[in-house]
């Protein structure tokens, strides 16, 4: 109030989505509600929140607070399963746990990236099914309360037990027919969140079951997705329209091209960086 803000938007980071909502709340600014920000922000309530409304895309889940009950958890999911903080984000504290996975060892480890539940009274971690097949990412924009889909991006991630992105790319190779199976399972988890006035960011998985949630950040995607690949890809900047749909006017959202994009993030192995040549010729 003291600086007149016209709005406020949590661009790509999550831990920062609740604050923002409960600002732009505060101010009177277009914004994602609180209660929603909370609900897309805590992996739990999320899963609870759909199990109830849109159970189709959901992995099997269980909540976890001790050794003992992530025991329970690989007796009612079955190995391999995945084992995560309820409010990390950027794959901090991931890790798929296979049967030889020593429990102690993985909930101690895990237990590091644990932060205090900031929405809600929930335990700190959730185990859930492990989800086989192709992972992309759905961007989109919710402009009031009608989401749109911007782009699908394809992934690359080192492989298990330490699942973290490396690689993205647009357009997706998957056929037209599995992109529109995303597109509206997007649109229909976005409206069953109560999700409005935001970018969105979700990561799912086509299994054998079908489209599978892996989840949806109420905000747009980072490791340069929103800011760099889908500009490039596009021609939408995202990052422009989020703003503008903070500040309460109507962002550009038509696509101005189809071309190709990608993102690398280069996972060299152990050792110190002496030189650094070839630009020209790359």
């Amino acid at each position: 109030a003291r600086y007149a803000v016209d709005g406020v938007v949590s661009v790509a980071s999550d831990p920062c989505v609740v604050a923002a909502a409960d600002m732009a709340e505060t101010l009177g600014a277009p914004g994602l509600s609180p209660e929603s920000a909370r609900r897309a922000r805590n992996k739990l309530l999320s899963r609870v929140y759909l199990q109830e409304r849109l159970p189709l895309y959901l992995p099997a889940f269980h909540p976890v607070s001790s050794v003992e009950s992530l025991r329970q958890a690989a007796r009612k999911i079955g190995f391999p399963f995945v084992l995560k903080p309820v409010e990390s984000n950027g794959s901090k504290g991931v890790v798929v746990v296979d049967e030889d996975t020593e429990l102690d060892m993985v909930f101690n480890y895990v237990s590091r990236f644990v932060q205090p539940v900031y929405c809600g009274d929930t335990p700190p971690m959730i185990a859930e099914e492990f989800l086989d097949g192709p992972e992309v990412s759905v961007e989109g924009l919710v402009i009031g309360n009608v989401p749109h889909v911007a782009a699908i991006t394809d992934k690359r991630t080192t492989p298990p037990p330490f699942c973290v992105e490396i690689g993205h790319v647009i357009p997706s190779r998957l056929s037209e027919h599995m992109q529109e199976e995303l597109r509206l399972a997007v649109l229909r988890i976005a409206a069953a969140l109560g999700i409005s006035n935001c970018g969105v960011h979700a990561e799912l998985r086509l299994t054998q079951d079908g489209v599978k949630l892996v989840e949806l950040g109420a905000r747009l995607g980072g490791g340069c997705i929103a800011s760099h690949l889908v500009p490039l890809a596009t021609g939408v900047n995202m990052l422009e329209a989020v703003i503008a749909i903070a500040l309460g006017n109507t962002p550009i959202i038509t696509p101005q091209h189809s071309r190709a994009a990608a993102i690398r993030f280069l996972t060299p192995g152990p050792g110190q960086v002496i030189a650094i040549d070839g630009i020209e010729q790359a």
